[in-house]
């Protein structure tokens, strides 16, 4: 299964996960909505290509592959290659902070990137 990975993105770019945040980028808002809480089952090209650009990433750092026990991705497939492609940001690590933690862990890191 391909799943748009947009939000996680746009958190990981230190962008608001918003509608609003993809208007800026040139998509109508119903499609950012629509691509924001998993409803889209599409995604144009026209679409991909602004998301790139503007969030400076590739298609694969868009596209979230998964591999489901109905249509199985074989190990020969060059698809397997995107299969669980993690982000290199672990935000699933930083879903039960306190809005306090979270604002020392972004301070820490702006810290490191700037310092570099």
């Amino acid at each position: 299964m391909i799943q748009l990975r947009i939000k996680e993105l746009l958190i990981q770019k230190g962008m608001k996960p918003t509608a609003f945040s993809l208007t800026k980028l040139g998509i109508p808002r119903v499609s950012a909505q629509q691509m924001l809480s998993a409803k889209a089952k599409s995604i144009s090209f026209n679409y991909l290509e602004r998301l790139c650009i503007g969030l400076r990433c590739t298609p694969k750092e868009i596209l979230g592959v998964y591999s489901t026990g109905a249509l199985p991705i074989p190990p020969d497939a060059p698809l397997f290659a995107w299969v669980g492609h993690e982000l290199p940001f672990p935000l699933a690590d930083f879903k039960h902070l306190t809005p306090d933690q979270l604002a020392k862990a972004a301070a820490f890191m702006k810290d490191l990137i700037v310092e570099g």
